[in-house]
């Protein structure tokens, strides 16, 4: 385990985070997760959407080291201005967090109900395991 090979390297380290949260807290300031990453981790009691206090408890951790919850398709938070000007997207557009088979439905339905004239959807996907976790700026 962590704790007995590098001790300090929990005591030092503010949280967790998968590439997709890493991504929404550069762009927009909050660490998060969803439920399909984090169950990727072996932490999270699937049954329950949220972590499993006995997989915590044998790691020595608790919920607090772990960003806050993102069902796929929810809104994170908007964009700041430090990654607007970093990226140059608009400051204030929302991004969202969900598995890829998700947007793809999103897109789909869109195509099939004629919304292609409306503005562009910019995708970042980082692969997890067998599946990949994204977060998607609505533009």
């Amino acid at each position: 385990m962590l704790e007995d090979t590098q001790p300090a390297a929990l005591d030092e380290a503010e949280g967790y985070m998968m590439m997709a949260g890493l991504l929404s807290h550069l762009l927009c300031g909050e660490r998060s997760i969803d439920p399909t990453a984090a169950g990727t981790m072996m932490a999270m009691d699937l049954a329950r959407r949220d972590w499993s206090p006995g997989m915590l408890r044998l790691a020595s951790l608790d919920t607090s080291f772990f960003p806050r919850w993102v069902e796929p398709g929810g809104v994170i938070r908007a964009v700041h201005q430090q990654a607007a000007e970093a990226t140059g997207l608009p400051v204030g557009i929302k991004s969202a967090v969900g598995d890829t088979g998700f947007w793809v439905d999103i897109a789909t339905r869109m195509a099939a109900i004629g919304t292609s004239s409306r503005p562009p959807v910019a995708t970042f996907t980082a692969p997890v395991m067998a599946q990949a976790a994204s977060v998607f700026i609505v533009l």
